[in-house]
């Protein structure tokens, strides 16, 4: 994974960090999150008890930072979501699939990942992995281009 340092470029912005290390996830939101794991590993036709779903949850956030998969590598960043509820220290998230399932092709637990709703729903919709980074390279090429326009009207 290439690290890009665009912090000269582009000012902070106040919500653009998350602080995942206190206070922790709360334990509700990890039920919430084994209880819908539940609902896909049963559409798999994967029995797992309740203890084991929990494992699964905390060993995923702690692999993506626990963040969006989509923000695993940004430096504690938010993918292009922000936490709606102020009150929250944590953003909300979903379970997706890597691989859309609208594909039809066999469905595994090491197809499932956190996403926010906004990456799942928006951004990864029916793409492909592969179709998601000629998309998103392209959409960066193109902000490249709008940022270097902006420098040379300062000039």
């Amino acid at each position: 994974m290439t690290s890009v340092n665009n912090s000269s470029i582009i000012p902070r912005y106040s919500r653009d960090s998350n602080d995942w290390k206190a206070p922790p996830r709360p334990l509700e939101e990890i039920d919430r999150l084994q209880e819908r794991l539940r609902v896909h590993l049963a559409n798999m036709n994967i029995q797992m008890t309740k203890r084991k779903r929990i494992n699964y949850v905390v060993r995923k956030l702690i692999d993506q930072n626990e963040t969006c998969a989509f923000g695993k590598y940004v430096n504690g960043k938010y993918c292009w979501n922000a936490v709606k509820d102020e009150s929250l220290s944590y953003l909300k998230l979903t379970w997706g699939h890597i691989m859309p399932q609208c594909r039809k092709e066999k469905d595994s637990p090491a197809n499932l990942c956190l996403l926010c709703a906004r990456c799942n729903e928006k951004l990864q919709g029916a793409r492909d992995p592969g179709q998601l980074m000629v998309e998103l390279e392209s959409k960066m090429a193109h902000i490249a281009e709008i940022i270097a326009e902006m420098r040379c009207d300062k000039i």
